[in-house]
């Protein structure tokens, strides 16, 4: 993909060479070519985007920046105070992709120190080939290796079915046959179909469940990436953002189950092992016809035509019979009812009871995602196009951080100028403007990270200029080998979002500095490094922060989001309060954070502070990004089985024990969040675990006087999970709190 990527990248620019090098219908041909290197990407959608914020932010800044020209003058104050009016702008109005580009634009434009004259006139010139250069890339990504997002999509759909059907019938047959070896004494040995080499069948459904999730992340990876313009569009109308999350529902019952099996031998379940793999293999089956269901719907969205002309000849598609599945469930739950009633179910003790239950709790939960899924696929296909809403306009709060930020770039810009204009007295001093849009980040890490990749980047750039230019000469063949060459030199470097400043350089040294090439690049190193450095100093000078710093309050906030979603799902539970969009929007905002927070422990690596206390502060980060991911993998435990008014229906006793131990909960959270943002150890938090033995106690005494068998199964299902989920999530608020301390 890289290479591609490469040699499209090359075919694009070297397009643009031979076409615009020698001609006089571009006045700047920089423009074009920044256009065209800033709006290809690997796939369509990104380019859009990218293209799309590069149009509208040329407009949005040389609006603002000739505006100011005509009622303030030029100058260096002038160019930073069009930044900041320029980026402010796009973030009320939420436009991110434009955000960067309107910014610089305004201040080369306030400045005047691409073109001079009338500053309009040069704003819509600047338009005009920033477009050509964003058609050339938004033609180039379509017409050579065009990716293909559906089938991308169809095929990791039809990877995860598959592993899903294997992962069910694995835990099922493994579980029971594990069980009857030990129920005769004997050493377990699995049969071959079980072991992969020399990996028990554990070792297995771990890769199989790894992989399912593996596919629904490059699923959720290409989801996000493809989401605009046309292509984006027919996604949507596709249902894959429901299929997505039908598979993530699959996957948390399918760790849930293998957590389970894993657990000591259910004398219970064993009795329901002949119609418990009787369903595996139902599901298994229905897997498999869902895949035959999505290749057949990619082969139809790939070629209609051919599909019209021999739809006739085509094997009809077998149904995937969610209800037989259902039946097979059922006849388990009637089975385990007709025990209830008659009191076998006491012959079993009060842990493996529970224990079974959440076991069907769960396996209730992968019918129910393979339901979804079934009515996703078909809607997807029969989904009429809808009329994309009208484009409105809102105002949206600007957080102070922001508005500090694009101060601290402005003032920079302002004192790059002076010092370039009138101490250095630099001919290209716009690159330094440049530099200093890109370096200047909010926070240190984020500094040296893009600083250091645009200082490297244009150095392995300049390099590559020289030895093509000095050896081939200025050609459109020599600036589609350097072209790649730095493309493929900076991602093997791991310089992979950094690599445009270097294809920049050598374009406009082949096609608008040909006659002193060495004398260009060299000003144009030069600049960067200044501008790098005086982003490196003022970040740190004016309202400094650093990654680790927001680190710490990202996971600190992030822990009282968390006790604020499990107050409001045992709310649900207890009260029917509260709403599912609201549950899943901070579900949502929580694992945006959870993201974040790796990008963040990353760039601490460049701060000073990792490289003085790196194995602890690394230790710390590590702990605590890991157990982000458990709790939130709790409380999405919780989300599922929780079902709203369930626990109105229980006796008080047991309502209050609940109540008591959530509050003992959500106060475990917040204490830890507070310990996190001031970077102390958690000392003597309150544990939340002691607060279990009462719900244990009486459950028991329910159990023991016959109460629990007047509530329905799906009652004690959801009971069994709610109870389990919780006492899983203050087990890892412990065990944080021992880590940390």
């Amino acid at each position: 993909m890289l290479v591609k990527f490469a040699l499209k990248t090359a075919i694009a620019t070297a397009f643009l060479g031979a076409i615009f090098q020698d001609s006089d219908f571009i006045e700047h041909l920089a423009y074009p070519a920044m256009g065209l290197i800033n709006t290809i990407q690997p796939s369509f959608g990104p380019t859009v985007k990218k293209g799309w914020g590069r149009l509208a932010g040329s407009a949005i800044g040389g609006i603002i920046g000739a505006w100011l020209v005509l009622t303030q003058g030029s100058s260096p104050i002038t160019s930073g105070l069009a930044f900041f009016l320029a980026t402010l702008v796009c973030e009320l109005f939420q436009f991110q992709a434009a955000s960067n580009q309107a910014g610089l634009i305004a201040a080369l434009v306030a400045a005047q120190i691409m073109g001079s004259g009338n500053p309009a006139q040069y704003v819509v010139s600047r338009i005009f080939d920033n477009w050509i250069g964003v058609a050339i890339g938004i033609g180039v990504t379509l017409t050579f290796w065009p990716d293909n997002p559906r089938k991308a999509l169809s095929d990791n759909l039809v990877r995860m079915l598959s592993n899903c059907g294997q992962l069910v019938q694995s835990m099922v047959a493994g579980n029971w046959r594990r069980q009857e070896a030990e129920g005769r004494g004997q050493k377990v040995q699995l049969v071959q179909s079980m072991v992969v080499g020399d990996r028990p069948v554990s070792h297995l459904e771990s890769q199989l469940l790894d992989e399912l999730d593996s596919s629904i992340q490059k699923s959720k990876s290409v989801l996000s990436q493809e989401m605009y313009g046309v292509v984006g569009g027919q996604l949507a109308q596709e249902n894959w953002s429901n299929l997505l999350a039908a598979g993530d529902r699959l996957h948390r019952h399918l760790s849930a189950m293998l957590k389970l099996i894993d657990l000591e031998p259910d004398r219970l379940g064993f009795q329901f092992a002949e119609p418990l793999t009787l369903l595996a293999d139902r599901i298994s089956h229905t897997c498999t016809v869902l895949e035959e269901m999505v290749q057949s719907l990619e082969a139809t969205h790939s070629n209609p035509f051919r599909w019209r002309i021999f739809s006739s000849q085509q094997k009809p598609l077998a149904d995937p019979d969610i209800q037989s599945i259902k039946a097979s469930l059922q006849a388990i739950t009637d089975q385990l009812s007709q025990m209830r009633s008659t009191g076998t179910i006491y012959h079993y003790s009060h842990l493996e009871v529970p224990q079974f239950y959440r076991f069907l709790h769960h396996l209730n939960g992968v019918v129910q995602a393979l339901e979804q899924l079934t009515i996703a696929l078909i809607k997807r296909e029969k989904t009429a196009v809808q009329p994309e809403p009208a484009f409105r306009l809102s105002w949206h709060p600007v957080p102070s951080n922001r508005i500090l930020h694009f101060l601290k770039t402005g003032f920079a810009i302002w004192l790059t100028l002076v010092l370039l204009n009138d101490w250095l007295k630099l001919p290209f001093n716009y690159y330094a403007v440049i530099a200093i849009v890109v370096a200047m980040q909010p926070t240190l890490g984020k500094v040296v990270v893009a600083g250091t990749q645009r200082v490297i980047v244009t150095g392995i750039g300049a390099i590559y200029a020289l030895l093509l230019i000095n050896t081939i000469g200025s050609t459109p063949l020599t600036l589609a080998i350097g072209i790649a060459l730095i493309i493929l030199t900076s991602s093997y470097l791991g310089f992979t979002q950094g690599y445009a400043t270097g294809c920049i350089l050598i374009i406009l040294s082949i096609l608008t500095h040909n006659n002193d090439p060495n004398n260009y690049i060299w000003h144009r190193f030069l600049e960067t490094l200044v501008g790098t450095i005086i982003a490196l100093v003022l970040s740190q000078l004016f309202w400094p922060d650093t990654s680790s710093h927001q680190l710490d309050q990202g996971i600190s906030q992030t822990f009282k989001s968390m006790g604020q979603l499990y107050r409001k799902l045992v709310d649900v539970f207890l009260q029917g309060t509260g709403s599912e969009e609201e549950h899943a929007q901070l579900s949502q905002e929580i694992r945006q954070s959870l993201k974040s927070h790796e990008a963040l422990q990353k760039e601490t690596q460049q701060e000073p502070i990792y490289n003085l206390m790196a194995p602890r502060a690394q230790r710390r980060w590590n702990l605590l990004l890991s157990y982000e991911k458990e709790l939130l993998r709790n409380l999405e435990d919780l989300q599922d089985a929780v079902q709203p008014d369930t626990g109105r229906q229980l006796p008080q006793e047991l309502q209050d024990a609940i109540q008591a131990s959530a509050k003992a909960t959500v106060l475990s959270f917040n204490q830890l969040a507070k310990a996190i943002g001031q970077q102390s150890k958690p000392g003597k938090l309150t544990s939340a675990l002691s607060t279990f033995d009462p719900i244990d106690q009486t459950l028991l005494n329910l159990r023991k006087t016959g109460i629990t068998l007047t509530y329905s199964l799906d009652q004690v299902f959801s009971l069994s999970a709610v109870t389990s989920a919780m006492k899983e999530t203050a087990e890892n608020l412990q065990q944080v709190t021992n880590d940390l301390s």
